[in-house]
């Protein structure tokens, strides 16, 4: 059966569906046509990724919510992802850290001096760079 679609006034529409958000008194509030259906305080980021993952669940189009939440289009559809396959509670916890950085102590001393190792027929050459050429 076709509804007709009804958005509150101020609401951002996502796309052609008929669901929308509008962010009143510190909170975001979604509808899907007049009807309230979830709140979340606006600096809940997590909450909002969970959302728009639930969103392409139920096949809105991953474009239109890039367009209404301002955001990347891989971004929407890693949110999709996570929730496919870890669940919920993956926006819940901690990321977990990075690796550390592949520069090293060394490699930060040599650009300081403005010098850099290169690897020439099976030896280290150090080749100095003059301030001029950087």
């Amino acid at each position: 059966m076709k509804t007709f679609d009804f958005h509150p006034p101020d609401a951002t529409l996502i796309g052609n569906t008929n669901y929308s958000f509008q962010t009143h008194g510190g909170r975001v509030h979604y509808f899907a046509n007049l009807d309230p259906v979830y709140s979340h305080l606006e600096e809940n980021a997590h909450e909002q990724n969970l959302y728009i993952a639930l969103l392409a669940m139920n096949r809105v189009p991953v474009s239109d919510l890039a367009k209404a939440f301002k955001k990347c289009e891989r971004t929407v559809y890693r949110h999709f992802k996570t929730l496919r396959e870890e669940g919920a509670q993956a926006f819940y916890e901690t990321p977990k850290p990075r690796c550390c950085s592949a520069v090293g102590t060394d490699k930060q001393a040599d650009a300081e001096r403005g010098c850099r190792k290169t690897r020439l027929l099976g030896s280290w050459q150090v080749e100095y760079i003059s301030k001029a050429s950087a």
